[in-house]
């Protein structure tokens, strides 16, 4: 039995548009963070100088006294500045009216409380860069890059995981430093609080869980508990993680329930599915959680067959699995040869 359905023509062709107007989106944010601040003339003792304003608490920096130079400077910056809220102001109407396309064609998948985490993560340079999504949500990564749709059977849960590498050292924009994933995710909705050490949840029962691999024999990365500083979420250490966190991660662009694009980063999808096969034969795992484990490891590894023939070999997949999940990899093996 197959449990997803291959997506339309028309729903390939707006799925790549929203990519390609994402990868759009991503260029203007960048182009208008260049132009952050503003630059003001100041007077001091009769002569003009340049002067930029740095942040929205008075920061500020002289750029040198009034003269061809610093006159075009200015002439360029808020020349720049208007053009990129303008190119910002564009595309994003363009994403608006794709969303409405979207919607219409029921390609919306990701759910709106994950979609906006994801968003926000990415938004402050942390997905992809120390974070990525393993557990459920990492299938909306692979059946976007397949141009397929699972059942909803598959992909219903009501939480998140994000995996934490520790040695990317991270560090969130300024303004979040303090609260951390706290703050980012009451960015998202201001209903969630931190429950546990490693988890928050909100007002509907939602919850993020921040989880790591065990520590190195050597300790290497004993004491990093959090992302930012504050009372932010702890991650919690989970066996089996390194090989999630040690293989090439897939990095693509999915569409949320809302019509808009998200950014997903996810595990190699061989790992993933060697990897929910190991859950799956745990004796202290949930009975239902195992059944469900075995049903995705062998959906994601069905769907690399089929559909993504390019994720199937890799070395450095291979030399990050344990020698007796290394049989997912083969090439032409899936979990339902899993010996």
């Amino acid at each position: 039995m197959r449990f997803f359905r291959e997506l339309t023509d028309n729903q390939i062709r707006m799925l790549a548009d929203t990519r390609q107007l994402y990868e759009a989106y991503t260029h203007a944010r960048e182009l208008r963070a260049k132009f952050t601040g503003g630059m003001t003339w100041r007077n001091k003792n009769g002569t003009n100088y340049l002067t930029k304003i740095i942040d929205s608490h008075g920061g500020q920096r002289s750029l040198g006294a009034e003269s061809d130079v610093t006159k075009k400077q200015y002439d360029d910056f808020v020349k720049g500045k208007a053009a990129s809220i303008e190119r910002l102001k564009s595309i994003k109407a363009r994403l608006d009216e794709q969303s409405r396309f979207n919607r219409a064609a029921q390609l919306g998948r990701v759910p709106r409380i994950a979609a906006d985490i994801l968003r926000k993560l990415a938004d402050h340079r942390l997905l992809g860069r120390g974070v990525t999504v393993v557990g459920t949500n990492a299938l909306y990564a692979y059946e976007s890059e397949a141009a397929v749709i699972f059942d909803r059977d598959q992909t219903s849960t009501s939480d998140i995981d994000l995996l934490w590498d520790v040695r990317q050292r991270l560090q969130l924009t300024t303004e979040m430093a303090e609260e951390g994933v706290i703050g980012l995710l009451k960015a998202v909705d201001s209903s969630f609080s931190k429950n546990k050490p490693y988890r928050a949840i909100n007002s509907e029962g939602y919850f993020v869980d921040l989880i790591r691999p065990t520590s190195t024999p050597r300790g290497i990365e004993d004491g990093i508990k959090s992302i930012g500083g504050g009372d932010d979420l702890e991650a919690a250490e989970i066996e089996g993680l390194w090989w999630l966190r040690n293989v090439p991660a897939l990095s693509t662009v999915g569409v949320g329930d809302d019509g808009h694009p998200v950014p997903i980063v996810a595990p190699h999808p061989l790992a993933y599915s060697a990897h929910k096969m190991w859950l799956s034969r745990r004796l202290d795992r949930d009975p239902g959680k195992k059944r469900r484990d075995a049903a995705q490891s062998d959906l994601v590894a069905t769907l690399v067959r089929e559909y993504l023939p390019m994720w199937r070999y890799n070395e450095q997949l291979l030399q990050a699995l344990p020698l007796q999940l290394r049989v997912l990899v083969d090439g032409n093996q899936t979990a339902r040869y899993w010996p």
